[in-house]
């Protein structure tokens, strides 16, 4: 049997009978929808076929390949099987196996999606992850969807060029892209999707198209925005740019100064130069800080310039703002991350059990009622607590022709998250129970200010309103391209 099979077929039978017994999954994960049970010679025939390996509950890998960034009780899914993608050729047999056997289908790139929709309780998991080449040609790159934003970054730092990808290292490029793409160069180049020159897609049918301003052009349209309900991408290809001159860093303030920094912060923003990037950041970890994510397309004397007002708001705690390269950016991530590690309480006789939780909104304006909404579930945060601001919608990002993808773009709307983590399980219910409060309180309606990547809810009038305009034709292109709607576990639009 092929080396890199993940498991023998006897293997793979006692996963079909003491996955119960187990506690990993019911066995009932391995019947089709509709109740009809798949053979076990089906799934050897699947695993024999794939470039890459196939997982089961009773792989030893199992374990942390179902997991995501966001997860916790409410998003603790036990899919039936994870076909680790090694190609194209592999997405076609595991999605043509899914759809002759009535699987569920979630599909994973970088695992970072809020509602944790890249995994699905008794189905199959196409993890794209494998897919991770980059070929940078000239003023194009081309990747796989499983490239993480650093790497890509990096990459492109190393020959001179840059995309604008997001503030997040570590999320996938192909989610990120598909849900539109908000990052560091949101002011001078836009969003992630308006670079997209062209994809390689993996229809429900098994068909495999290109998608571009000259060929399948509804396509094109539709995936620039319009998150992954078409069709699993494959490869996706991006204009670059020549790499900027770049200062950026952390400049870190008593988190006791939340609500008048982000009164100062508005202020601030809105008066400053498409250039300048600033995302906040705030944990209130065992020194509460608030953090200034700072990003400055341009020399050190301009950035100084700019900088000025945000270096005199107050004493800061830290201030590690200096000429960066770009494709290093990512570098800055171990003081990001710091922000968003569990709370390390231990409780005695109890085995640590860690996860993560956060929800995502988009409001309209940073106006005083949200910042004193902010403030307040602050003060009522539990040890551990963190939140970020950001990705407000200015400049080149808004210059765009409307209607031109689904990413909708209104002036001044800004993303807010809260997120929590914990160290054992028994915290999990209060601490995300805060999170719930917390989003809940800034009162923010489903409108097309929601930006998808933030969007915390699954609901189809929510997701109706959230694209406006642009639902309709979204829906006629869903309806051509998966009129079974295959492809549910995303901000789904459906094609009824």
């Amino acid at each position: 049997m092929n080396s890199k099979i993940a498991t023998t077929r006897r293997r793979f039978m006692t996963s079909i009978l003491g996955a119960g017994a187990l506690g990993l999954a019911n066995p009932l994960s391995l019947l089709a929808a509709s109740g009809s049970a798949i053979s076990a010679d089906k799934f050897s025939q699947l695993s024999q076929a794939l470039d890459g390996t196939l997982i089961v509950p009773s792989t030893p890998a199992y374990e942390g390949a179902r997991r995501t960034f966001s997860f916790n009780p409410k998003y603790n899914r036990y899919p039936a099987l994870i076909a680790k993608c090694a190609s194209e050729s592999d997405v076609v047999r595991a999605l043509g196996f899914a759809r002759e056997n009535d699987l569920p289908i979630a599909v994973k790139s970088g695992g970072h999606d809020v509602l944790s929709a890249s995994t699905v309780d008794n189905g199959l998991v196409i993890d794209l992850q494998q897919l991770s080449k980059i070929d940078i040609n000239n003023t194009t790159a081309r990747v796989g969807p499983g490239v993480l934003a650093g790497q890509l970054d990096y990459s492109l730092g190393e020959t001179g060029r840059a995309l604008p990808l997001t503030c997040n290292p570590s999320v996938g490029v192909g989610g990120l892209t598909l849900g539109g793409g908000l990052g560091w160069f949101i002011g001078t180049q836009g969003a992630a999707c308006d670079k997209l020159k062209s994809a390689r897609l993996v229809t429900v049918d098994g068909q495999i198209l290109t998608a571009s301003s000259s060929e399948n052009e509804d396509l094109f349209w539709a995936i620039r925005g319009g998150g992954g309900n078409f069709g699993i991408v494959t490869e996706l290809e991006f204009d670059t740019f020549e790499k900027p001159e770049l200062v950026a860093g952390v400049i870190a303030y008593d988190a006791s100064l939340l609500k008048d920094f982000l009164s100062f912060y508005r202020d601030f923003m809105a008066s400053a130069p498409d250039e300048l990037t600033v995302e906040v950041i705030a944990s209130g970890g065992q020194t509460p800080v608030i953090g200034a994510m700072v990003f400055y397309s341009g020399n050190e004397r301009d950035a100084e310039r700019v900088l000025t007002p945000l270096r005199s708001f107050g004493p800061p705690l830290a201030d590690g703002i200096r000429k960066q390269d770009y494709g290093k950016v990512g570098a800055m991530a171990p003081s990001v991350n710091q922000f968003f590690a569990p709370a390390n309480i231990d409780i005695a006789g109890e085995e640590k059990e860690p996860g993560l939780y956060w929800k995502g909104a988009s409001v309209s304006s940073l106006s005083d009622p949200v910042i004193d909404n902010i403030a307040k579930a602050i003060d009522a945060g539990p040890e551990g607590w963190a939140f970020g601001l950001g990705h407000i919608m200015r400049g080149a990002v808004t210059r765009v022709e409307p209607g031109s993808t689904p990413l909708k773009r209104p002036l001044h709307s800004t993303t807010v998250h809260f997120d929590i983590g914990w160290s054992h399980k028994s915290q999990a219910a209060d601490r995300m129970r805060w999170v719930d409060e917390s989003t809940s309180a800034l009162s923010v309606n489903p409108s097309e200010h929601d930006y998808i990547n933030y969007m915390s809810s699954d609901n189809p009038d929510h997701i109706k309103a959230a694209y406006g305009d642009s639902f309709e034709r979204l829906a006629t292109i869903k309806r051509r391209y998966d009129p079974e709607n295959l492809l549910s576990r995303n901000r789904n639009i459906s094609p009824s």
